[in-house]
């Protein structure tokens, strides 16, 4: 079964192309990892496949949809951490966490539990009060524990500290 399939796409900004006549195909089970200076447009490609981009020309395909055209059946199969992520300052990590767990019906909380004992994450801590690094893991753990089919991690290890 295709996950993704991009055929032609083509993005830039200001006039200058970024990414040109792209073709990529990626499989269930398989694993893919985008490596680049910066610059390179590895963030545009993920944004375009998140559907928060249009490709100047080419097509793009997620679960065989269009992620702009059917974002909410695209986005409830993935697990997507942005570079810059932004999670709500005034919510407390329980509440970030307990708003994911409303939103995905396949919600995994045995395996939030760990992970948030892993991280060593205090659920009635602010995530304003968060490091980075701490606020990464929060983000980390909402897109792995909903059972994406997809997981899309930019800058994965951004923030985090060495373990």
């Amino acid at each position: 079964m295709t996950v993704l399939e991009l055929q032609g796409v083509r993005h830039g900004y200001a006039g200058r192309d970024v990414l040109r006549d792209i073709d990529l195909k990626v499989a269930k089970g398989e694993v893919l990892g985008l490596l680049g200076r910066n610059g390179a447009g590895k963030t545009t490609l993920i944004r375009l496949i998140m559907g928060m981009l249009t490709p100047r020309s080419g097509r793009v395909a997620v679960f065989g949809r269009d992620p702009r055209l059917d974002p909410v059946e695209v986005k409830r199969r993935i697990g997507y951490v942005a570079e810059d992520q932004v999670l709500p300052g005034r919510f407390r990590i329980n509440e970030v966490v307990d708003l994911h767990r409303r939103l995905f019906p396949h919600w995994d909380d045995r395996r939030a539990s760990e992970l948030a004992a892993r991280f060593e994450l205090p659920g009635d801590r602010l995530i304003k009060d968060l490091s980075k690094g701490q606020a990464r893991q929060v983000a980390l753990l909402c897109a792995v524990c909903h059972r994406p089919e997809l997981l899309i991690l930019d800058e994965p290890a951004g923030g985090l500290d060495p373990a």
